[in-house]
């Protein structure tokens, strides 16, 4: 997808539906939409946008969606461009797969190519036994899926935080984003804010003021070097989420150590 076409909104003649590969899970404020293939979290920050994802794939197009949701030919162009930011796809294109392990296989390598090691023995053995083989394979799916529920359940329970705080401080609901991004551990620049965000420089320059104020930014640098990061607010929000976040359970717990055990080579 171009950034012209993130800029302008998606082609609302067209149908389209949600990518096979994108789970939704409805929240208070909308609806999380994480893509497998991508492992990218979107927010649907409104029932009524989440309304729109629904009926996508039963309507014609974007905009026969749009009016069953009761969108308003005022409100198109902001829908437009609020669902050019979703991992979306023509309606006749993409395939669905299966959820990949690679994101847990690349933070386990050596197990990877020990539990290869113990079940080739170092060469090709076509009738030897897989069960090892087919038991990394089931954990790791196992293991991914619990963190993906988990990273999605925290997702949720941090931006209904963030929204509560923003209304106690008065905030725009534009802010929350760079909230979000913050509590996460990433930096927000004044541009990127204002890109994000749709506003001007002066506005974007006012709500970072106004997030700082509130101790939930901190400002770091002068002139173009000048970033926010998470405040003493947000970071409590960090540190109490990862106090409460429950272990990943292993299915196979006598695997790791069957792993770590030499193995036998067949010449």
């Amino acid at each position: 997808m171009s950034t012209n076409t993130l800029t302008q909104g998606i082609d609302l003649d067209a149908a389209w539906q949600l990518h096979p590969q994108v789970s939704v899970r409805p929240e208070r404020f909308g609806a999380l939409l994480y893509h497998f293939g991508t492992r990218r979290l979107s927010f649907l920050k409104t029932p009524a946008l989440l309304a729109v994802v629904n009926s996508l794939a039963s309507q014609p197009s974007a905009r026969a969606a749009c009016a069953a949701a009761g969108v308003t030919g005022a409100e198109l162009p902001a829908y437009a461009r609020a669902l050019a930011t979703l991992v979306l796809s023509r309606s006749d294109i993409g395939e669905p797969e299966f959820s990949s392990i690679e994101e847990w296989l690349g933070a386990n390598t050596e197990d990877y190519y020990s539990a290869l090691a113990h079940t080739g023995h170092g060469s090709w053995q076509p009738r030897g036994d897989a069960h090892l083989w087919l038991a990394f394979i089931l954990r790791a799916h196992h293991i991914q899926a619990q963190t993906l529920a988990r990273r999605v359940a925290e997702a949720g329970q941090t931006w209904t935080e963030l929204e509560a705080l923003a209304a106690i401080h008065g905030l725009q609901e534009r802010s929350l984003d760079a909230m979000y991004d913050a509590v996460l551990g990433y930096r927000t620049r004044r541009s990127a804010y204002a890109k994000r965000a749709e506003v001007t420089e002066q506005t974007a320059t006012r709500d970072l003021a106004a997030l700082t104020a509130a101790d939930i930014l901190t400002a770091h640098g002068t002139g173009r070097g000048r970033h926010y990061v998470a405040g003493p607010v947000l970071r409590e929000i960090g540190e109490r989420r990862r106090a409460a976040r429950e272990p990943v359970r292993d299915p196979y717990p006598w695997m790791r150590p069957r792993l770590a055990e030499p193995a036998a080579l067949t010449e």
